[in-house]
């Protein structure tokens, strides 16, 4: 084998050693990112069942949107997790929204209604 042939046997094996080490960092990258968006969005849903708690007709308005978006396999996991829709139409029924809406504000401003 000739010297060149050598010199670049050796450049190519250099060559594979750093796309590995490449690959393996965007690998790291990837990784890391995932992470972060699937924290931010635990983030989200917990403000967001939070919120649900607390608010009824929120909840109500949360759930014909996630009834309308969600796949029946992600329903029936998220069956636990959600309020339920009865609690929420009853109290929904025996509360305008609007009263509701006054509610929320109020306990969270303090405000007085005229």
């Amino acid at each position: 084998m000739t010297t060149q042939q050598t010199k670049l046997d050796k450049l190519k094996m250099q060559r594979e050693k750093l796309d590995k080490q490449i690959r393996a960092e965007a690998a790291k990258a990837s990784a890391a990112t995932r992470k972060l968006k699937a924290r931010q969005k635990y983030i989200v849903g917990g403000i967001v069942l939070a919120a649900m708690n607390e608010n009824n007709a929120l909840a109500g308005q949360l759930l014909a949107l996630i009834k309308a978006k969600a796949s029946a396999d992600d329903l029936e996991l998220l069956a636990d997790a959600l309020p339920q829709q009865q609690t929420v139409q009853q109290t929904l029924q025996t509360q305008s929204s609007k009263d509701a809406v006054f509610d929320a504000v109020k306990n969270k401003f303090g405000s007085a209604r005229t």
